[in-house]
């Protein structure tokens, strides 16, 4: 499913997971915007998660302050509402490029006191083909 995609039948969609869940997969939501009203799933809904990972390419214009419409204050207050209604959720930041990146949202979520994050990103990893 694309992140594009509208869920027609959220009950049927959270069914659908937890069975996957039951089997042993995990259940990643990837790409999502760092705005939740921006997003065409919506999150409130979605009940059989276990990580969330926030577009990179939002956090690189939020480093780099490209998009003044996006703040610190917005990614704060995102991160807070996915952990208040998915308490146990993991959180993964993407596209970490260097230090300076990491250490940026790394003391933003530090402040938060936010502990079940994790970072992503060629500065921790180039990766390689298979």
């Amino acid at each position: 499913m694309l992140e594009t995609e509208k869920i027609a039948n959220y009950d049927n969609f959270n069914t659908t997971l937890s069975e996957l869940r039951k089997r042993g997969y995990k259940i990643a939501v990837d790409d999502f915007h760092p705005l939740w009203n921006h997003n065409a799933i919506c999150i409130e809904n979605l009940t059989e998660i276990d990580t969330v990972k926030i577009d990179g390419e939002y956090m690189k214009d939020l480093y780099r302050k490209k998009n003044p419409s996006f703040t610190v204050e917005d990614f704060s207050t995102n991160i807070r509402h996915i952990l208040y209604i998915h308490p146990d959720i993991d959180i993964v930041v993407e596209k970490m490029e260097d230090q300076g990146m990491f250490e940026f949202f790394r003391d933003i979520l530090d402040e938060l006191d936010i502990k079940n994050v994790c970072f992503q990103g060629y500065y921790f990893d180039k990766g390689s083909d298979f």
